[in-house]
């Protein structure tokens, strides 16, 4: 059920995006995150991530942000691994290894307007999917899965045409650990993270104007 939700918001929000108006304002939005997961079955530190974002904003004094994105981050720490012991049982241990996560996602983002022009708070939400990889041992039977995230930030617009957006989400996804009661070599993986960021737009002027 929460698959076919997601799947649902997912497809809404991706068409929704291919109504955008034609005097909409367009952006590139590169920038910089920084991960670190919440997933109970991980030990890892705070990594550093790149994102590249393509969207248009419009609407009433350019409230609405529709956008797509994607992310790249490399997780080094422990994880959550099944095997089977000497004694032929299924068991855990923590080995350690390189976590590989891209989200591919639609973002909407809505902003308020505040007294000052320049600074405008916002909130948004975000739903794609991953792909993930482990550099050693086997993989994960499933590699590209649903995510999606929710949160917020602050923007300040440095001129006409270049604001910097300073943020937080909470991504959440499905998890990666096998179905299989007799199946072994497969990390317990989900990707739950809390992501702050750093990006500029960088407005490209209106389709048609």
């Amino acid at each position: 059920m929460t698959k076919r939700i997601l799947i649902i918001c997912a497809l809404a929000l991706l068409f929704g995006s291919c109504a955008i108006p034609a005097n909409a304002i367009f952006y590139p939005r590169p920038g910089l995150q920084f991960g670190s997961l919440a997933d109970a079955h991980s030990d890892t530190n705070i990594t550093i991530g790149g994102a590249a974002g393509l969207g248009a904003m419009f609407g009433r004094e350019q409230r609405f942000d529709v956008g797509a994105e994607i992310s790249h981050f490399r997780y080094n720490g422990k994880f959550q691994y099944r095997y089977l012991d000497e004694g032929g049982n299924l068991a855990w241990k923590k080995v350690s290894d390189t976590a590989t996560v891209t989200p591919v996602q639609a973002v909407f983002r809505y902003a308020f307007i505040t007294e000052n022009k320049n600074i405008r708070p916002y909130l948004g939400l975000s739903l794609g999917f991953s792909d993930l990889k482990f550099n050693g041992g086997p993989t994960p039977p499933i590699h590209i899965y649903l995510t999606g995230s929710f949160g917020g930030g602050i923007s300040y617009q440095l001129d006409r045409q270049t604001s910097v957006m300073l943020g937080y989400r909470y991504f959440f996804s499905e998890g990666t650990e096998s179905s299989n009661p007799r199946a072994y070599g497969y990390y317990r993986f989900q990707y739950n993270a809390h992501v702050l960021s750093i990006s500029l737009n960088l407005l490209l002027g209106r389709l048609l104007e």
